[in-house]
Protein backbone atom coordinates (compact mmCIF):
# COMPACT_ATOMS: atom_id res chain seq x y z
CA UNK A 1 0.00 0.00 0.00
CA UNK A 2 2.90 2.41 0.88
CA UNK A 3 4.73 1.85 -2.22
CA UNK A 4 1.47 2.48 -4.33
CA UNK A 5 1.21 5.91 -2.48
CA UNK A 6 4.67 6.59 -3.13
CA UNK A 7 4.62 5.58 -6.96
CA UNK A 8 1.10 7.63 -6.97
CA UNK A 9 2.45 10.49 -5.56
CA UNK A 10 5.49 10.70 -7.34
CA UNK A 11 3.93 10.46 -10.51
CA UNK A 12 1.53 13.36 -9.66
CA UNK A 13 4.89 15.25 -8.86
CA UNK A 14 6.34 14.65 -12.42
CA UNK A 15 3.25 15.34 -14.05
CA UNK A 16 2.06 18.81 -12.33
CA UNK A 17 5.99 19.91 -12.89
CA UNK A 18 6.20 18.55 -16.95
CA UNK A 19 4.93 21.28 -19.21
CA UNK A 20 5.34 24.21 -16.52
CA UNK A 21 7.20 26.35 -19.24
CA UNK A 22 4.02 25.53 -22.29
CA UNK A 23 1.77 26.67 -19.98
CA UNK A 24 4.25 30.06 -18.49
CA UNK A 25 4.84 31.04 -22.48
CA UNK A 26 0.66 30.69 -23.16
CA UNK A 27 0.07 33.26 -20.57
CA UNK A 28 3.04 35.45 -20.69
CA UNK A 29 2.81 38.86 -22.08
CA UNK A 30 5.60 40.76 -24.03
CA UNK A 31 5.47 43.21 -21.29
CA UNK A 32 6.90 40.51 -18.95
CA UNK A 33 9.09 39.17 -21.04
CA UNK A 34 10.22 42.36 -21.98
CA UNK A 35 10.87 42.89 -18.05
CA UNK A 36 13.05 39.89 -17.71
CA UNK A 37 15.36 41.29 -20.68
CA UNK A 38 15.76 44.67 -19.91
CA UNK A 39 17.24 43.17 -16.23
CA UNK A 40 19.19 40.85 -18.12
CA UNK A 41 20.56 42.93 -20.80
CA UNK A 42 20.46 46.38 -18.96
CA UNK A 43 18.93 47.94 -21.66
CA UNK A 44 15.84 49.83 -21.14
CA UNK A 45 12.82 47.81 -22.31
CA UNK A 46 11.39 51.13 -23.74
CA UNK A 47 14.46 50.45 -26.66
CA UNK A 48 13.88 46.66 -27.07
CA UNK A 49 11.24 44.83 -28.69
CA UNK A 50 10.00 40.75 -28.41
CA UNK A 51 10.63 39.59 -32.57
CA UNK A 52 7.25 37.80 -33.50
CA UNK A 53 7.01 34.45 -33.65
CA UNK A 54 10.17 33.52 -31.60
CA UNK A 55 8.84 32.71 -28.45
CA UNK A 56 8.43 28.96 -27.55
CA UNK A 57 8.86 26.27 -24.66
CA UNK A 58 10.02 23.30 -23.78
CA UNK A 59 9.35 20.93 -20.21
CA UNK A 60 10.84 23.45 -18.47
CA UNK A 61 12.10 26.55 -20.10
CA UNK A 62 10.92 29.69 -22.34
CA UNK A 63 13.02 31.06 -25.34
CA UNK A 64 12.29 34.31 -26.74
CA UNK A 65 14.78 36.39 -28.91
CA UNK A 66 14.56 40.46 -28.39
CA UNK A 67 15.80 43.42 -30.73
CA UNK A 68 17.17 46.65 -29.29
CA UNK A 69 16.73 49.88 -30.74
CA UNK A 70 19.95 49.36 -33.01
CA UNK A 71 18.92 46.10 -34.53
CA UNK A 72 20.91 44.51 -32.18
CA UNK A 73 19.31 40.70 -31.71
CA UNK A 74 19.57 38.85 -28.22
CA UNK A 75 18.51 35.44 -27.60
CA UNK A 76 16.95 34.80 -24.15
CA UNK A 77 15.74 31.90 -22.18
CA UNK A 78 14.38 31.28 -18.40
CA UNK A 79 13.52 28.23 -16.55
CA UNK A 80 10.50 27.38 -14.92
CA UNK A 81 9.43 24.92 -12.14
CA UNK A 82 5.63 24.63 -10.47
CA UNK A 83 4.85 28.11 -9.20
CA UNK A 84 7.47 30.27 -9.71
CA UNK A 85 10.13 31.07 -12.64
CA UNK A 86 13.95 32.17 -12.93
CA UNK A 87 15.80 35.83 -14.41
CA UNK A 88 15.97 35.95 -18.00
CA UNK A 89 19.73 35.02 -19.42
CA UNK A 90 20.36 36.55 -22.81
CA UNK A 91 23.11 36.81 -25.06
CA UNK A 92 23.75 39.56 -28.14
CA UNK A 93 23.98 37.38 -31.22
CA UNK A 94 26.20 39.00 -33.69
CA UNK A 95 25.80 39.32 -37.21
CA UNK A 96 28.67 37.32 -38.48
CA UNK A 97 28.12 34.93 -35.92
CA UNK A 98 30.85 35.19 -33.80
CA UNK A 99 30.45 35.55 -30.31
CA UNK A 100 29.17 38.85 -28.67
CA UNK A 101 31.62 41.12 -27.23
CA UNK A 102 32.41 40.08 -23.78
CA UNK A 103 32.19 43.47 -22.60
CA UNK A 104 28.38 43.54 -22.59
CA UNK A 105 28.34 40.64 -20.08
CA UNK A 106 25.58 41.17 -17.24
CA UNK A 107 26.11 39.84 -13.77
CA UNK A 108 24.38 36.48 -14.10
CA UNK A 109 26.68 35.90 -17.21
CA UNK A 110 29.73 36.56 -15.18
CA UNK A 111 28.86 34.42 -12.11
CA UNK A 112 28.02 31.36 -15.27
CA UNK A 113 31.76 32.01 -16.13
CA UNK A 114 30.04 33.52 -19.51
CA UNK A 115 32.63 36.20 -19.50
Amino acid sequence: MNKTLVTLLGTLMVVTATGCAAIDRAISTDSALLEKAEFSTGISRDNLTVVPGSVSGALDSVNYDVKDGKGNLYKCFYTTAVITDSMSICRKISKDGDEAAKAGCNEIQRAAGLC
